[in-house]
């Protein structure tokens, strides 16, 4: 107990804090039940394809089933095992969705990764969201987008050299891309209501601006 008090002491006085969990169990037995150590397992089953266990070691550290010593609910970027230790990148939720898409279970997957992202945004997350999305619309007969331009914003003459073409983009199946003339507008994340905003160099005379839009179906 000396001992350790005394080396808590010392990386005070350095100013030294320890990135990563603390020493994690290896192997497929947990001499430690915390919930880092729970996570640290579960990434590598992830690493395997192993979601059905993966699944159940992410549970466990989220509190969904019994047996973590302690417990963490939160994704965050950044999390405090004990003392200066800190885990980085630390979602739970978010991997459990994964873990459950990959399982089949997409409307319990779309329930966490909507959590997560709630938490703590992620590419990662929206990525899987969309796939997850996409699963649960597949067979469905759906409106296709409506585009709805602003033409408020855009005269029927003028003398600028560029206009800005602006709207919104609605539809049941997730907006998942919009481009004008061309150009693809950044979209990480599907959604049912799209803006989009476009500047688009004019030619003398009449000019066709062509918008166009897909979603998850």
């Amino acid at each position: 107990a000396y001992l350790g008090v005394a080396l808590l002491g010392l990386s005070l006085a350095a100013g030294c804090v320890r990135h990563g969990p603390a020493p994690a169990d290896r192997g497929e037995a947990l001499t430690h039940h915390n919930w880092w150590n729970y996570y640290a397992r579960a990434g590598s089953r992830m690493d395997q394809r192993r979601y059905a266990e993966a699944r159940a070691d992410l549970e466990t550290c989220l509190g969904l089933r019994p047996g973590a010593r302690s417990i963490s609910r939160r994704d965050v970027w950044r999390e405090r095992t004990y003392g200066l230790h800190m885990i980085e990148n630390y979602f739970p939720r978010r991997e459990l969705g994964v873990c459950l898409y990959h399982l089949g279970d997409h409307a319990d997957a779309i329930r966490q990764l909507e959590e997560s992202l709630k938490q703590e945004p992620s590419g990662r997350a929206k990525h899987y969201l969309n796939l997850a999305r996409q699963k649960t619309l597949a067979g469905r007969r759906l409106a296709p987008p409506r585009i709805e331009p602003d033409a408020a914003a855009m005269p029927a003459w003028t003398r600028a050299r560029e206009l800005a073409v602006a709207g919104v983009v609605r539809g049941p199946g997730y907006i998942r891309a919009v481009e004008v003339n061309g150009r693809p507008q950044f979209i990480e994340l599907a959604q049912t209501n799209r803006p989009f905003s476009e500047l688009v160099a004019l030619a003398p005379g009449p000019n066709t601006i062509r918008v166009t839009a897909a979603d998850l179906t």
